[in-house]
């Protein structure tokens, strides 16, 4: 594969992202998690600290909160979540990692760790750290944990509003 075939980042960034994504499963895998699924993510990387709520995955994601569940429930049956009743919303359900789930957590930030150090082999360290900290820029510069985290209520008028004009400004273009 020609990377001159393909023009600029267009091209680039998804083959570099699938080659991420498989590679960290595999760095997880060996850690002692066999079982893993690229579809997990859609639910491991949206529980916070006051755990994840399916409705709002679901929305985030935009899938179905049929799917969510059904990944939810696999987690659970693997032992890395636990699901709770919402406090602010009896008709919702809120998953927690369990101590399985947080090692998972733990082996998959060390295997980021382990990745970095395999692409600055290739690249060198001082690019490395570059790329770094260009991704961390852009990545800040999104606030995408905004929406994932920092919103207790999944009803808040203010998070309505705000997605509400986001996909706006999206169809508008």
């Amino acid at each position: 594969s020609n990377p001159i075939l393909y023009s600029g980042m267009g091209g680039l960034l998804p083959r570099l992202s699938d080659y991420t994504l498989q590679r960290l499963m595999q760095l997880t895998a060996a850690k002692g998690h066999p079982s893993l699924k690229l579809s997990f993510g859609q639910v491991l990387t949206l529980i916070g600290p006051d755990g994840g709520r399916i409705q709002q995955m679901a929305t985030i994601q935009d899938v179905s909160k049929q799917a969510i569940s059904a990944i939810a429930l696999e987690l659970e049956a693997l032992g890395y979540l636990r699901r709770e009743q919402d406090p602010l919303d009896a008709r919702q359900v809120v998953l927690f990692f369990t101590k399985e789930g947080e090692t998972l957590i733990a082996d998959s930030v060390s295997s980021v760790a382990d990745l970095r150090q395999e692409f600055a082999s290739i690249v060198g360290e001082p690019a490395m750290t570059n790329t770094a900290d260009t991704l961390r820029t852009l990545y800040q510069g999104f606030d995408l944990e905004n929406d994932v985290f920092n919103h207790s209520n999944p009803t808040d008028i203010h998070l309505l509003a705000q997605q509400l004009r986001a996909r706006l400004d999206d169809s508008a273009r």
